[in-house]
């Protein structure tokens, strides 16, 4: 009688683990785009006859391969140079990206450069350059992402509807090398930059991309310190005040982007560390009855940061109920990687393998992201990522 209820126990349990992540996983990875793509995704139209003072706010490290090239596509708009501010800082760059930064200052009068001796990370040197701002909207960017000459004016145009606090702008994907893994991260990247245009239509932007977007000066927060994912944290910081935040698609940039698996996985723990950060400063607005902003935010983004957690609790409820098919299941992934790596070694492509290893790693990094939040926090400091090894 005992074991017949201590079955019954295990079984409802394997039910209960099994059942809800499940479905949880299926919102924010099948439910949750599909009602998105269903939607029109035809682009919001804004008169370029709108043109605000903006101010371009640029902290690099270390980036004398493609500074050069950074200033340039900033300078060559369409947008009117007296109508543009341009404020950048170095966090104490050592390999000449400070000399070249200071060619363009002696040519263009617009722009202001500090040259900092000490680093500090990126936040710290955005936060001290933001006391010289003199315009009416701020766009950031990161020195990877070269500019077109019609960027900077359709990223601003949103602006002219007083009800926009924040837009986003577009990129394309440019690989650094020949690596495939850059197919998977660039086919992913596409279907985030699909769902945030039909977030769009709503005003509910969840998180920008650090590569490209622009915000009301007005909205604009301290960042807490170490927190990484300024662009997500700021974005968030302007729907909680009520502002709308839009996807601007035609506002496209190319930004450069390494296939290195290895690379890829270490900045996605690393954003993953400075996700969890971010929601625990924004845990009250997670909540799907919180609204759309909650909904949103809830269905895209904290379900995805816990899918790995949700996966393993999954994996433990059919356990229950499913030993040897469970374990079936386990090996077959294993599977899926170890063929994957192989694969890699002998330069043979098979997406058969490619993408669901790479939405496993996509996961194990942000599993792992988890716990170097909770261990050891976040450091402050960036590196150049294409200078990890």
């Amino acid at each position: 009688m005992d074991a017949s209820i201590g079955y019954g126990t295990l079984e409802w349990i394997g039910i209960f683990l099994a059942i809800i992540p499940v479905f949880l996983l299926l919102h924010t990875y099948l439910i949750y785009p599909l009602s998105q793509f269903l939607q029109s995704k035809s682009s919001q139209h804004y008169s370029h006859d709108f043109q605000p003072q903006a101010t371009v706010l640029l902290a690099v490290f270390n980036e004398k391969d493609i500074i050069e090239q950074k200033m340039k596509s900033m300078l060559t708009t369409i947008y009117p140079m007296d109508r543009l501010q341009f404020i950048i800082g170095s966090d104490c760059s050592d390999d000449g990206t400070n000399e070249i930064i200071e060619s363009f200052v002696q040519l263009y009068p617009n722009i202001t450069f500090f040259p900092f001796q000490e680093r500090r990370g990126k936040a710290v040197v955005m936060e001290d350059l933001l006391q010289w701002v003199k315009g009416e909207v701020i766009v950031f960017t990161d020195a990877d992402t070269l500019f077109r000459p019609e960027t900077i004016s359709h990223l601003l145009s949103p602006f002219q509807d007083a009800n926009v606090g924040g837009v986003q702008g577009n990129f394309h994907s440019i690989p650094l090398d020949r690596t495939e893994a850059l197919q998977q991260e660039s086919f992913f990247n596409r279907i985030e930059m699909s769902i945030k245009m039909r977030q769009s239509k709503q005003g509910t932007v969840i998180g920008a991309i650090g590569s490209i977007f622009a915000i009301r000066k007005d909205l604009y927060e301290t960042v807490p310190y170490g927190i990484i994912v300024d662009d997500f944290f700021l974005f968030m910081t302007v729907l909680s005040k009520g502002y709308k935040t839009v996807f601007a698609e035609k506002s496209i940039s190319d930004l450069y982007v390494s296939g290195d698996p290895i690379l890829q996985f270490r900045r996605k723990k690393r954003i993953g560390s400075g996700n969890f950060m971010a929601y625990f400063i924004f845990q009250s607005m997670s909540w799907p009855w919180k609204g759309r902003v909650g909904y949103h935010f809830f269905s895209y983004k904290v379900l995805r940061w816990y899918g790995p957690f949700l996966m393993i609790l999954a994996t433990l409820g059919f356990g229950l109920l499913f030993p040897w098919n469970t374990i079936l299941g386990v090996l077959a992934v294993g599977l899926v990687l170890a063929f994957d790596w192989l694969f890699r070694k002998i330069e043979l492509k098979s997406g058969i393998f490619r993408y669901p290893a790479h939405f496993f790693w996509m996961n194990a990094a942000m599993f792992l992201g988890f716990f170097q939040y909770v261990l050891r926090g976040n450091s402050a400091v960036w590196n150049n990522p294409k200078k990890l090894g």
